[in-house]
This record gives C-alpha cells, structure tokens and sequence, in this order.
C-alpha cells in the first residue's frame, strides 16, 4: 500500500511540477545613461514577482522601469515568480545589461574680436583615452574649430565603442560695425563738425 501512495505522490508532484509556467525575462539595453531601462518578464496566471539587481536595485512589478539609469545599473537582473495556482517558484536571469557612459569633454570658446573678421575659436577638450567621433554641423570632423566667423555652431560627440553621444551647441559672435558720421558747419569760413553728424564739407579753409 505505501508502495502505492508513494509512487501516487511522486505523479502527484511530477504533474504539478509540469504545469508550472515558463517565464522568459528580457530588457531594452544596451542603452545610454540618461536614459531609461525596462525589464520585461512573461505574464503568468497568480503571480507575484520579485527583482533584485545591482546598485541595490529591488521591485515588485513585472515589468520595472529605472529612469535616468546610469553605468552602475549595469549587470545581471534575477527574478523570482512565485505562482499559487499551482504553486511555483520560478528563478530566472537577464543577460549582462550594459548602460554606457556618455563622452565627457569640456568646452571653451573665443568670439570674434572684430567686424566681419574670422578668428573665433571652440575648443573641445577630452580624456586621452577616448573612442570619440566628433560631427560639426559645418562639415568639419575635428574636435576643435578655429578661424571661425559669427554664427551658430553645433556638434556630436558619439562614442563609437557604446555608441552614446552627446550634443553641444556654440554662437559665435563679432562686434558691431562701427559708424562714425560728422555734420560740417561753415563758422567764420572755417568747416567744423559736431559728434554724431555728418561731414559735408572738406577741409577748413586758411
């Protein structure tokens, strides 16, 4: 008899074990940092699910979103769905997620010291060891521009390893055209002329 509960036991336990759901768990990485990091998991009749993750990372929903995720949210996510009809715990992981770090540079710029002149500058500065392509809305492909005349100038940075960039904008600017005018007046048949006038005469007479 017991030969007989204990092999009912096991089909028991073998059928219950079958009809446990499969969950497949996945996300949208790689991505950028600013950006966000969803991770998405299988529906499944009376679940509840439980992630944890790097950086302390925890929820309680299905499908979690970390907003503004930044290099230290990279890694493994492990999910546990916990189902009670029937009852299951499933244990399941998501691949290595990568959240890539934008360039890092910094930027100065110089304007142009006269009228219509060209010798305004940006300079871009980066690490040493950086994989940065760099695109100028000029056509240039240099990190740094001179001989530059006023105007707007914009630039992508793209790292060409994770493939994150960054855009920056510049304006160039130059001084006013500058206008002097003077207005000649006959005073004793001499011509003078007075500050914002127009000259209309030549030269005073001796």
């Amino acid at each position: 008899m017991r030969k007989y509960i204990l092999i009912l036991t096991l089909l028991i336990s073998y059928f219950s074990q079958a009809q446990c759901p499969i969950i497949n768990v996945s996300s949208n990485g790689p991505i950028c940092e600013g950006t966000y990091l969803e991770l998405y998991a299988d529906s499944a009749a009376t679940a509840s699910y439980s992630w944890t993750g790097p950086n302390g990372f925890s929820s309680t929903l299905q499908n979690p979103i970390i907003n503004s995720a930044l290099p230290i949210n990279s890694g493994i996510y492990n999910l546990t769905v916990t189902t009670t009809s029937p009852v299951c715990t499933i244990n399941v992981s998501t691949a290595l997620i990568t959240v890539g770090a934008n360039p890092v540079v910094t930027s100065t710029f110089t304007n142009v010291t006269c009228f219509g002149g060209n010798n305004g500058q940006i300079n871009i500065t980066a690490p040493s060891n950086n994989n940065n392509n760099y695109t100028w809305n000029n056509g240039a492909t240099t990190a740094s521009l001179s001989n530059l005349i006023a105007g707007n100038y914009n630039l992508t940075i793209t790292d060409t390893i994770v493939r994150c960039g960054i855009d920056l904008s510049f304006i160039i600017t130059s001084p006013q055209k500058i206008l002097n005018s003077f207005n000649a007046s006959n005073f004793n048949n001499f011509n003078t002329s007075c500050f914002g006038s127009t000259l209309a005469a030549g030269l005073a007479k001796f």
